[in-house]
């Protein structure tokens, strides 16, 4: 897929007719007056800028009379990021009564769309560990300018070093043999981020049905269950992807796993699952179902991390002079696993 150039957060992209001779911008498209903070007031602004965007491919005189711009789309659009950090809040009716409220948030509690993502992704139940926030960004001054600067990424993983017995009273000329450092590690390749989008369409009959923000509050909380199923199926598709490794206890044991470290995932196959008195378990070990793929692996999950950037990418597009719009959001994402072999598919 190809890379898109996003604005930073809170920084709008609204296209709008151009005037030729000053090169400024419609009134129509000025920028809107305070920064939206909520996970939903990022996505009501970006489809009210989408609902009002003009196409590139015009310029307005100075007399008034519109212009076309040849090559240029014709396509009006806007486009801003939605934020791990940004909350999701409850929507309230008029008089004040709660009939949209986040699942699995306790009453006035606050709870922010990368937390949501987390409680939907089976991985990171499982103990993998999410990067994300500013583990992968930070803020830097440049000319006393504050500038978002990359930060690099290594993940390892440490594991017991092997001491062996050495008896110098039997061989004096005995030697310590040597071991692989039992550190493995790998580093987010930032060109390699898998770029996973979700998107959907809102007619003017919808947007008037309920109005922008009870469609923005309901759609909120499918994104960031959406987004944790993407964390789950980059890793997976890293797993499947590997040379088969095929469970068994004495894998396990052989590399010194504890049996209670391990959990299984089972896919859509349900291959080695059972279900005992409510609770599911693969070759004794606790399990969970997804449906981001057939196969059921069982793995040390917090051997493996995984990479999200902490701005999803919003873009709205303006479909037709109704005011109908399309909205894709944009993720990207990596899985960081530096030792394959503590994750096992069972057969």
């Amino acid at each position: 897929m190809p890379r898109r150039p996003f604005p930073s957060p809170g920084q709008t992209a609204t296209t709008a007719p151009v005037h030729a001779s000053t090169g400024a911008q419609s009134v129509q498209s000025s920028a809107r007056a305070t920064v939206p903070c909520t996970a939903a007031q990022r996505l009501i602004s970006v489809i009210h800028d989408g609902q009002i965007a003009q196409p590139r491919n015009t310029l307005v005189r100075d007399d008034g009379e519109v212009l076309a711009v040849p090559f240029a789309s014709a396509m009006a659009g806007a486009a801003d990021v939605l934020p791990l950090g940004a909350e999701i809040t409850a929507l309230l009716e008029e008089d004040g009564q709660i009939y949209l409220d986040p699942p699995y948030q306790d009453a006035g509690a606050q709870i922010t769309l990368g937390a949501a993502m987390s409680t939907s992704s089976r991985v990171i139940a499982a103990g993998a560990r999410l990067i994300t926030g500013e583990e992968v960004e930070t803020t830097v001054r440049v000319g006393g300018e504050p500038m978002k600067a990359r930060r690099k990424i290594r993940f390892s993983t440490f594991e017991p070093a092997p001491f062996g017995v050495v008896d110098f009273d039997a061989d004096p000329e005995a030697e310590v043999p040597l071991s692989p450092v039992p550190v493995a590690d790998t580093e987010l390749d930032r060109d390699a981020m898998t770029s996973r989008a979700f998107a959907f369409r809102l007619s003017r009959r919808d947007l008037k049905a309920k109005g922008r923000e009870a469609l923005a509050a309901e759609i909120v909380w499918p994104v960031a269950q959406g987004l944790g199923r993407a964390i789950d199926a980059t890793v997976f598709d890293v797993l499947k992807a590997l040379p088969a490794n095929v469970w068994t206890l004495g894998k396990a044991a052989a590399l010194g796993v504890p049996f209670g470290a391990v959990r299984g995932i089972v896919g859509t196959s349900g291959t080695g699952a059972q279900a005992v008195e409510g609770a599911l378990y693969v070759d004794g070990t606790p399990a969970e179902l997804t449906a981001d793929m057939a196969e059921t692996f069982l793995g040390v999950w917090n051997r493996a991390a995984v990479v999200v950037d902490p701005n999803i990418k919003l873009i709205a597009t303006r479909l037709d002079a109704s005011g109908a719009i399309e909205v894709v959001c944009f993720a990207d994402m990596q899985a960081l696993l530096p030792n394959p072999a503590m994750f096992w598919i069972v057969d």
